[in-house]
């Protein structure tokens, strides 16, 4: 069984646990990939090379100014029925 998840979520020890209960087996891609590019192999290269550098601020700031916009303009079409 695979499962994709965010990496901000902590749900490696769940998923590691629930995998040892129903005798699977649990391997975190993110521990793969940061083996790899720790040992500088061909593969550890490549993802280095292909890492998109990311502001994670400024995106958050991007997506709060854009939803307050939105509650803006809502509140003002509401008011603008109610009066």
């Amino acid at each position: 069984m695979m499962v994709k998840h965010d990496k901000k979520f902590a749900v490696d020890n769940s998923c590691a646990n629930l995998s040892i209960k129903y005798n699977m087996l649990y391997i975190s891609v993110y521990q793969l990939i940061q083996r790899e590019i720790e040992n500088h192999t061909e593969w550890g290269q490549k993802l280095t090379n292909s890492k998109n550098a990311r502001d994670l601020a400024e995106e958050y700031r991007n997506r709060m100014n854009s939803w307050r916009n939105n509650i803006v303009q809502f509140i003002t079409r509401v008011a603008s029925f109610t009066s």
